[in-house]
């Protein structure tokens, strides 16, 4: 639950870094289950390696870099297509971690036991 209340608010907050890119609707579409897909990653890496909030920076920090490197959008030109790219391969990450660790990994007590 709290994965998603925070995504909705990452995503909104998002909306008009979007659209000053150069974003439409339909990459304002692909921002929320981005979104859900990389609070989930973020949640579960928060909660196993014993609460640490300077790994979920870094994760930020690699995800910001790593658009910069690959997704060519500032002063260059855009292209929603590495935005869903990168989305779809988040999703994945999230469901892979979902499924073989469980969502009680996502919970509170993860990590703990």
């Amino acid at each position: 639950g709290a994965c998603l209340i925070i995504a909705v608010t990452w995503w909104l907050g998002h909306i008009p870094s979007i659209l000053e890119i150069g974003g439409g609707a339909g990459d304002i579409a692909w921002w929320f289950p981005g979104a859900i897909a990389l609070r989930v990653l973020m949640t579960w890496l928060y909660n196993n390696t014993g609460r640490s909030l300077a790994a979920v920076v870094l994760f930020h920090t690699l995800l910001n870099v790593g658009r910069s490197v690959c997704y060519p959008t500032i002063g260059s030109h855009y292209d929603p297509v590495y935005q869903a790219t990168g989305y779809g391969i988040a999703f994945v990450m999230s469901a892979f971690v979902v499924m073989v660790w469980g969502p009680k990994s996502l919970t509170r007590g993860a990590g703990h036991g």
